[in-house]
């Protein structure tokens, strides 16, 4: 039997977020766990004014694009938001919705969109805990939902196993795997987890350390940094990499560089980035500097530099560093984005000051998700 925040509603269209829209009483409906067209019971969550938000609870009309979840928490666990439909229904999805950012829209027809294994990809997970759970919390609640006995289809095998074999101390705790399949908790903070890529032709070692930012797709790392690589084969550039965290994609394309100089707001951050420069036998730059604040960005255009590499927090770069990039006398910037918003509103920022796109890709980092990574290539 429903419950009083229970309600029957027939989603429209999918929207941002991995959401479903629909209309009950007036007030816009976003559900998650929805197809189009589908008839279901959902129950509401948040409200705001003028609309609300909801999770499925019951298909009661279902559509012929869905298929039977491969996770039992779905969709009660925020984590994903695709597990009802194909793989590649989800792309599908994906890349319809990214026509709805008007500075991207016009150069989707030359999008290039990579994708790998949707299941067992993450590397690094962040968990939660309490003495009888463990697991990720249901959207939009603090209730902590149990994950299955065989663990979450995000992680490497790895990671599920050693869920089951270990009870983490704290409350919220994160888990990594090495290249060699060890498993690293959060507490072990002095130990480095050493990620590696091989290559026919070539062979790249970099390590980090728990609490450090690192892309969590094990599988796509090697081709997103391989693309930027080639985007910068040719004629060495003097770069500026902002937001470089510890280094990785400038330790990776440095060779194609003339000089390199690393930006970055995270001072543990930076000293991994310095000391895995050092290992590798490469030159480079290092900056303590906070992006986001007028005293950090000032002086970056004024830099020797005629490419700046740009790979910010889902905030993007914001309106002032855009500013300084259009003052600069750089005439390419590569932007990797891990939110498609921002990118948009920050690439019409970036048209004011002469930039226009010469190339984009999306690497799909985050199956079964609403979220990608994008990297735009801009010249002026």
């Amino acid at each position: 039997m429903p419950s009083s925040d229970s309600i029957t509603i027939r989603p429209e269209k999918f929207v941002q977020g991995g959401l479903t829209l629909a209309h009950h009483e007036g007030q816009a409906v976003f559900v998650h766990g929805a197809l189009p067209g589908e008839l279901v019971q959902a129950e509401i969550r948040r409200e705001r004014s003028g609309h609300r938000f909801a999770v499925v609870t019951d298909v009661l009309e279902p559509s012929a694009e869905r298929k039977p979840p491969d996770c039992s928490i779905f969709p009660q666990c925020g984590g994903c938001s695709f597990r009802h439909i194909d793989y590649a229904k989800e792309i599908e999805i994906k890349r319809e919705l990214l026509r709805e950012h008007r500075h991207l829209e016009p150069e989707l027809e030359r999008l290039e969109f990579f994708t790998a294994d949707p299941d067992g990809y993450r590397h690094h997970a962040r968990l939660h805990r309490t003495d009888a759970t463990v697991g990720f919390f249901a959207l939009w609640t603090e209730e902590l939902i149990q994950l299955p006995e065989s663990g979450c289809l995000q992680l490497a095998p790895e990671l599920n196993a050693a869920l089951l074999a270990t009870k983490p101390p704290a409350s919220e705790f994160s888990l990594y795997l090495t290249t060699d399949r060890q498993v690293i908790e959060s507490s072990e903070k002095n130990k480095e987890i050493d990620f590696k890529l091989q290559t026919p032709d070539r062979s790249f070692s970099w390590p980090y350390r728990p609490g450090l930012f690192f892309q969590a797709n094990r599988f796509l790392i090697g081709p997103w940094l391989a693309y930027i690589d080639d985007l910068l084969a040719g004629s060495p550039r003097n770069a500026l990499e902002l937001f470089c965290g510890s280094g990785l994609i400038g330790g990776y394309v440095r060779k194609n560089l003339r000089s390199y100089t690393g930006v970055e707001s995270y001072g543990a951050s930076l000293e991994q980035a310095r000391l895995n420069f050092k290992r590798s036998g490469l030159e480079g730059r290092f900056l303590l500097r906070d992006l986001y604040q007028k005293k950090g960005i000032a002086g970056l255009g004024d830099m020797r530099s005629d490419l700046w590499i740009v790979n910010p927090p889902r905030a993007g770069m914001k309106e002032p560093l855009c500013h300084e990039a259009n003052r600069s006398k750089i005439s390419e910037m590569i932007y990797s984005s891990c939110n498609p918003q921002t990118l948009n509103r920050d690439i019409g920022l970036l048209k004011k000051g002469g930039f226009t796109v010469a190339g984009l890709a999306a690497f799909d980092f985050f199956p079964r998700t609403p979220h990608m990574e994008m990297v735009v290539h801009l010249k002026r």
